[in-house]
């Protein structure tokens, strides 16, 4: 089985380092673009699904559209971004200054954010479960395509791959990347990454 996890297109948001959480923010002219070159890379290299999963918020689910699969876009809430709370809408450097410390917490398994109500471990437990539903889904075709957030993948790849907070991840959750895994008998492992996008700045959203 291959799964395909796409991180959505540029973003002000993005570009301004200022962390989006669940608010639903318009993907910019370069996300755009990002989202339909993405789409034509990963059909070059054969990985054309029968169905696209996307996350209902705004910027993933405008991503999923522009792959230009002319397939159906099914919404996956479980894929939905994290609320952060009273971190959303400010740059990292404001959170530093009024947060001491959360950005680095972001990332630890049961640490929610101020007035939000999800911790990366309550993240990967909600979309893993989605992924698995999905992935039983698509068995038959043996691909499932989905687009969703950084802070999803974030926790989905600490989680598949289990690593500690103090761990970095082995590859960056870059705007319009794709992270390519396969399932064996091992688990879930990540086969490449295929980006597009400049930015790696994350939100954990």
């Amino acid at each position: 089985m291959k799964i395909c996890l796409i991180r959505h297109g540029e973003t002000v948001f993005n570009r301004e380092d200022r962390m989006q959480g669940a608010r639903d923010i318009e993907l910019s002219g370069r996300g755009l673009l990002e989202a339909v070159e993405l789409g034509r890379r990963l059909a070059s290299e054969g990985i054309c699904p029968k169905r696209v999963y996307a996350s209902p918020v705004k910027r993933a689910w405008d991503t999923a559209g522009r792959l230009g699969f002319n397939v159906p876009v099914i919404s996956a809430d479980g894929l939905r971004a994290r609320g952060l709370g009273q971190l959303e809408g400010l740059t990292k450097n404001e959170i530093r200054e009024r947060f001491p410390g959360a950005i680095e917490r972001l990332i630890h398994w049961d640490w929610r954010p101020p007035g939000g109500c999800e911790s990366l471990g309550d993240i990967y437990r909600r979309a893993d479960s989605e992924l698995t539903t999905l992935m039983n889904r698509e068995r038959e075709t043996g691909l499932l395509l989905a687009v969703t957030h950084s802070g999803v993948l974030e926790a989905i790849v600490r989680g598949w791959l289990s690593l500690e907070p103090t761990q970095p991840l082995p590859f960056p959750l870059k705007n319009a990347g794709a992270i390519m895994f396969h399932e064996g008998p091992d688990g879930k492992r990540p086969d490449r990454v295929i980006s597009v996008g400049e930015l790696d700045a994350v939100d954990y959203a």
